[in-house]
């Protein structure tokens, strides 16, 4: 009848809103560990996805509120 346990469009939100304050609450503590030597030197710096994610959290614009 509708009443379904599952709601998939209402959790989906949920996660990415719930996702979205995890990475602005953690925004320096990744600016941080993409600047750092560890980072540079892992195998993962040097993947093509590894690059494109780097370049967006040290963007400039990275977790601007307006």
């Amino acid at each position: 009848k509708g009443r379904g346990l599952v709601r998939p469009n209402i959790t989906h939100f949920a996660t990415s809103y719930l996702t979205l304050g995890c990475l602005h609450e953690n925004k320096g503590a990744l600016i941080r560990m993409f600047t750092k030597n560890y980072w540079k030197s892992s195998r993962f710096a040097k993947t093509k996805d590894g690059k494109i994610v780097e370049d967006v959290v040290l963007d400039k614009d990275f977790g601007r509120t307006s």
